[in-house]
């Protein structure tokens, strides 16, 4: 059997701001060998499932995703894989990253609410645009867009905003993807 997770955010958004209403988590069964139907069940929630995978690793971001990404991906299939990277693997984990943001930060594109990590804690998520810009700016001199690149852009960042070094993911991110970034390229 597989479940898929879907949250549905009922959002009223004025120019300014987006306002989270409520969530509601719907869990379908799409014949998924993920774990997350069994996190729920379980945690009831999967920040409070996150929150335990931070405590049990003493807060330490990248142990803590480590057994978020290992727990979720247990149940796959032999020669399947899974959307969640962990970062004992190498990987940049991206999307995991990326998750993070939205469910931590709450302003303007993140919708916010997650009280286990604050923002401080977040890890920039490293796609090839945020690596491109990002050796072009001199955050980074790793030639891959790898775990240990996105720890030196988020230490770079840090230095400017250390209460949230992810805030300058969306802009810089979407000046790689924009043809601006052809000015970056090479």
């Amino acid at each position: 059997m597989m479940y898929l997770a879907v949250a549905f955010y009922r959002v009223d958004f004025n120019t300014i701001n987006q306002t989270l209403k409520s969530i509601e988590i719907i869990c379908v069964d799409a014949g998924s060998t993920d774990g997350t139907l069994e996190v729920l069940r379980e945690y009831d929630s999967i920040e409070a499932f996150a929150g335990d995978c931070l405590r049990k690793s003493d807060g330490d971001i990248f142990s803590g995703m480590d057994k978020f990404a290992e727990r979720l991906s247990r149940n796959k299939a032999a020669g399947s894989f899974s959307l969640i990277s962990a970062p004992k693997d190498g990987s940049a984990c991206k999307r995991l990253f990326l998750y993070l943001r939205w469910m931590v930060r709450k302003e303007d594109v993140d919708p916010g609410g997650w009280e286990v990590l604050k923002p401080s804690e977040l890890i920039v998520p490293t796609d090839v645009h945020m690596h491109r810009i990002a050796l072009k700016l001199g955050l980074t001199l790793r030639k891959i867009g790898d775990i240990v690149s996105a720890k030196q852009i988020t230490s770079s960042f840090r230095l400017f905003c250390p209460s949230d070094p992810v805030k300058f993911d969306f802009p810089l991110t979407r000046l790689g993807i924009r043809a601006i970034s052809s000015s970056f390229s090479g």
